[in-house]
């Protein structure tokens, strides 16, 4: 069976160690259910923290849960390889964002 590729939300990973809410998803993704993701940029915002002793649990934790640690240079080389248009993906995205919104 192919396992789910996911990108795991900040939020998501800080609620459960601080909060210990959602431990049953963070259980599943320990067990390997999921093919794990993570963008770099993310590691990199998590360590400009203040509250060090989060900071170290969170790494820890994408460090050893993540498949593959996804660099921006990856990323650019993937989008170039497919063709995409940046500028348009992100207006297309916004757009369709903003359709699903209830104001």
């Amino acid at each position: 069976m192919k396992k789910k590729k996911i990108l795991i939300d900040l939020d998501v990973v800080t609620v459960s160690i601080w909060d210990k809410e959602g431990l049953d998803f963070i259980s599943r993704i320990e067990i390997g259910e999921f093919e794990v993701y993570t963008p770099y940029a993310l590691l990199d915002l998590v360590l400009r923290w203040n509250y060090k002793e989060l900071v170290e649990e969170i790494r820890k934790f994408y460090e050893l849960y993540s498949d593959k640690i996804i660099t921006a240079r990856m990323l650019e080389a993937r989008i170039e390889e497919l063709g995409v248009d940046k500028k348009n993906f992100a207006l297309q995205n916004f757009c369709a964002q903003l359709e699903s919104y209830t104001f």
